[in-house]
């Protein structure tokens, strides 16, 4: 019994809600943005498209925020849309002949 109520009187002083849990869910919103970003666009290069998905998985905030700072602008069109250009013109290719 004494047990159990220092356990309830434990976890009240700990379940009160604090900003900081905010602060934790929010830090690594930007590292997995920048993850998907890079994975679902075109490079240059492929080694350019591996480090940024180096730099953002190794450190994970700063990261994140380097590459939307700088990255960003290098990446090209996504992935999904030379897809259907591809498509697109393979389809034109057929119908001409």
């Amino acid at each position: 019994m004494a047990l159990f109520c220092s356990l309830r009187l434990l976890s009240e002083k700990y379940m009160e809600f604090s900003w900081w849990y905010i602060v934790l869910a929010v830090l690594p919103l930007p590292n997995l943005w920048s993850i998907w970003h890079v994975w679902s666009h075109v490079f240059s290069s492929f080694q350019q498209k591996v480090s940024w998905l180096c730099i953002a998985v190794f450190f994970p905030v700063i990261g994140g925020l380097l590459y939307i700072a700088i990255g960003r602008k290098r990446a090209g069109e996504r992935i999904s849309v030379l897809r259907e250009r591809i498509a697109a013109e393979k389809t034109d290719m057929s119908s001409e002949k």
